[in-house]
């Protein structure tokens, strides 16, 4: 398996790989052009929408980010496009009228009608952590609470991703972490290889 064959070219996303080619526990492969992983498209260039729609036939955008996250960058050029279906499935709780509770600021004039805003330094989770653990075991409670919090999102991305209508593209804001464990669970509900998963 050529790793880096997967990898996608674009100029307005520096993380984007192909799923396809990868091995399964009973000697096939995945098919190609079928699941994309990326960090943000907010950038994605004229030329990359085109390459994306003629070469993988997008038809689905898995946006993993939350809803704070998308109202601070906006909408990005893929909503733009009417053969395109955006999946917006935050693996955050999201509890307040933009994120979770604790990354809303409250309305402090009493009114009601000075509106909420974010709290940036709040929006992410692991931002500003202090806890004593490792770092290992910090990763591993966060991706664990994907799946306590958000079992709903990943469930139905899970569902997304099997559609046969074209390619779907899977992605938060850097295509690590969010977009890594759902990844990771899809290949391994398909019979990937544990070591083809870890790679």
């Amino acid at each position: 398996m050529n790793a880096r064959s997967r990898w996608i070219d674009l100029d307005g996303a520096v993380n984007v790989r192909d799923l396809g080619g990868l091995p399964t526990t009973d000697g096939r492969t995945t098919r190609h052009g079928r699941v994309l992983r990326s960090d943000n498209l907010q950038n994605l260039t004229l030329a990359d929408i085109r390459l994306l729609l003629d070469d993988y036939r997008l038809k689905n955008v898995i946006d993993l980010r939350s809803d704070a996250e998308n109202q601070l960058e906006g909408p990005g050029p893929l909503t733009r496009i009417p053969t395109i279906t955006l999946h917006h499935l935050s693996l955050f709780a999201e509890g307040g009228r933009h994120t979770d509770v604790a990354a809303d600021t409250p309305d402090t004039t009493g009114t009601g009608t000075t509106p909420t805003t974010i709290d940036t330094d709040k929006v992410l989770p692991w931002q500003n952590r202090a806890d004593a653990d490792t770092e290992n075991d910090r990763s591993i409670q966060h991706y664990l609470g994907y799946l306590r919090d958000r079992a709903d999102s990943i469930i139905a991305a899970l569902r997304v991703m099997t559609r046969t209508d074209g390619a779907a593209i899977v992605h938060c804001a850097a295509g690590k972490d969010r977009t890594g464990v759902v990844c990771a669970l899809a290949l391994e509900a398909t019979g990937i290889t544990r070591e083809a998963v870890v790679a």
